[in-house]
């Protein structure tokens, strides 16, 4: 969920990605839950396909491309921001869903 509060949780989990660039435990801890994050929004993405809701593509990339997206706008929203910066991020977001993925009928 995208607010014009920092997420405590995001700000941990940036804690974690500094330490694995030093450690290689927390370095397989973070590759682990990237692959597997990466797997959610893929799978995401085929039910949406196998439903008709989504158009077929490739999941895997439009899988990264969005997690990108969603990586770029927590970190540029980690600190407080204003609610417009907010709407802005949420309409992004929603206009790469919609020309990317759904079928408009």
């Amino acid at each position: 969920m995208i607010t014009d509060k920092p997420d405590p949780s995001r700000k941990l989990y940036s804690s974690l990605w500094l330490l694995s660039s030093h450690n290689e435990n927390y370095k397989c801890l973070v590759q682990t839950c990237l692959a597997k994050w990466q797997q959610v929004l893929t799978d995401i993405i085929q039910s949406g396909i196998n439903e008709h809701i989504f158009r077929v593509v490739d999941t895997k990339r439009i899988a990264r491309q969005l997690d990108a997206m969603l990586w770029g706008y927590s970190e540029y929203l980690s600190n407080p921001v204003s609610e417009d910066i907010v709407q802005n991020a949420k309409g992004d977001i929603d206009d790469f869903i919609q020309k990317n993925l759904l079928i408009i009928k």
